[in-house]
């Protein structure tokens, strides 16, 4: 893909012009001089972008004007345009499109992507799915009046209800009270449902005595205060899907101060479970997540998506045919995020389902005792196995 398209040409600078000021007198013009010079010439400091001062000529009286003239006004010239190069440099890598995104450094790339940039590559691996998915085919077989057929796949959606917007607005003050912090980076930021908010110990923002230990696992593993590996922050809630993370993240859990090296992404199951979704429609959902947040994501920040975890009793009919489909978006999302990573955009696919099924492929019963969240344990090995991830993988050990 030729990303040096017309839409990203280099634009020229505005001239800078001279204007006309007041000659100095001999006597302000000479502190411009060096001390062993008797010449009276003046000089002036001009501004140029990003702050350069360079010296250049100013007005100077006919009277006043000495052999030492062409020797200041020469070498301003060389300055001039030094600093003119200079700028122009600095704005081809940081605003080349005119976006007001910085440009992200790619893995692996010789060059920067623009945020428009990253656009066109998202828009060529993943297409848009808005669009792609007929209404008829929104709804598992067995559920074709579900919901996802009045909701287009990969739309933003909340709940009006008191205990979900509790929830979220609780998410929202923890992020902002996290990105006043400004000494404060995180090395990973989880965003998801239950799951995710497990590593809280609480259900919509309230504490759960079922998943408290876990945040002892949590701060064991991703708060350095706690002797964990890395500094992290979990933002979940309790049977959301890709819609409600979706309207989560544009409206205040993924502000542009909120700092992290990796954003750490598990949703779409409750699209199957409470929805009734399609494996199409989970996979518009997720790919409408991964947009949001590759276009959020600073400077060489990773995005992870996590696979979906098994769920469900594997060895009926239901089960089967239940995780078959979670497996159909597992490995769509797999390919997505390898061409993506592959173009460049640092994107990474964790496939979580060994550390949960047995050699049968059975849900361990304690790793995940209602076969759908993991237990305390099951998180304990889950965060091993990320923490290996990011120190391998990712390489952020370093």
């Amino acid at each position: 893909m030729n990303l040096l398209t017309s839409d990203n040409e280099i634009p020229s600078l505005p001239k800078t012009t001279e204007t006309e000021e007041e000659p100095l007198s001999i006597k302000e013009s000479q502190k411009f001089l060096p001390r062993n010079r008797s010449n009276n010439v003046s000089t002036r400091t001009k501004s140029y972008p990003l702050n350069i001062e360079v010296t250049t000529s100013a007005s100077i009286p006919s009277s006043h004007r000495g052999g030492y003239s062409e020797a200041i006004i020469r070498p301003t010239y060389v300055l001039v345009f030094s600093a003119l190069i200079l700028s122009s440099a600095v704005y081809v890598i940081y605003r080349g499109d005119g976006s007001k995104y910085p440009k992200t450094t790619v893995s692996g790339s010789t060059g920067f992507y623009s945020l428009s940039q990253k656009h066109k590559i998202i828009k060529s691996v993943m297409g848009n799915h808005l669009l792609d998915v007929p209404e008829n085919e929104r709804c598992l077989v067995e559920f074709p009046s579900c919901s996802c057929r009045n909701l287009p796949p990969g739309s933003p959606q909340n709940y009006e209800d008191a205990e979900w917007m509790a929830a979220f607005k609780s998410n929202r003050r923890r992020v902002k009270i996290a990105s006043k912090n400004k000494d404060l980076h995180f090395d990973i930021v989880f965003y998801g449902d239950s799951i995710t908010e497990d590593w809280t110990g609480t259900r919509f923002a309230k504490r759960s005595n079922k998943y408290w230990n876990t945040t002892k696992v949590f701060k064991q593993n991703f708060e350095k205060s706690f002797d964990g590996n890395y500094d992290g922050l979990a933002v979940g809630i309790a049977g959301d899907t890709t819609s409600n993370l979706l309207w989560r993240l544009q409206n205040g859990e993924m502000p542009d101060e909120l700092r992290s090296r990796v954003w750490w992404v598990l949703i779409g199951t409750n699209d199957f479970g409470r929805n009734s979704c399609s494996a199409k429609s989970v996979v518009a959902g997720i790919e409408a997540v991964l947009k949001e947040v590759l276009t959020r994501a600073k400077n060489n920040d990773y995005v992870v998506i996590n696979s979906l975890l098994p769920r469900g009793k594997l060895s009926t009919i239901a089960g089967i045919k239940l995780w078959n489909e979670l497996k159909r978006v597992n490995e769509h999302i797999q390919r997505v995020c390898t061409a993506l990573s592959n173009k460049g955009l640092l994107v990474e696919y964790f496939d979580a389902t060994d550390i949960f099924l047995n050699n049968g492929n059975i849900i361990e019963d304690e790793l995940m005792g209602d076969l759908l969240h993991p237990s305390t344990l099951g998180h304990r090995l889950w965060a091993k196995e990320i923490v290996k991830f990011m120190n391998t993988t990712l390489q952020l050990n370093r």
